[in-house]
């Protein structure tokens, strides 16, 4: 197996847990929002921390946005952090997304 062919699927399997999160908090019931952004944003902020050891631009803190706002945010951070990331750190972010995709309501 190639380099470029293993860092393409562990892009692939980033992107992949990354829709999975998505979807589960587009369709969360509105009772559950409060609870799902709290974790979207620790998540997101974490994501967000790891972008800036690697490529110090930009804002550190990921501003806290309405509830309903979580997928976007979450998606915004996410992809930023997959421009930047090694395969070592985007297979560490899948298991930060699945997580979070655990935890959920």
């Amino acid at each position: 197996m190639t380099s470029a062919y293993s860092e393409q699927v562990v892009k692939s399997e980033f992107e992949t847990e990354l829709g999975r999160v998505i979807h589960r908090l587009e369709v969360l019931p509105v009772r559950h929002r409060d609870i799902a952004y709290a974790l979207t944003l620790t998540a997101a902020q974490t994501l967000r921390d790891w972008t800036v050891q690697i490529e110090p631009i930009g804002p550190q803190e990921v501003p806290e946005l309405a509830p309903r706002m979580a997928s976007a945010q979450l998606s915004v951070v996410a992809r930023d952090f997959l421009t930047v990331g090694s395969p070592s750190h985007i297979t560490e972010a899948t298991a930060l997304l699945t997580e979070l995709r655990r935890s959920l309501p």
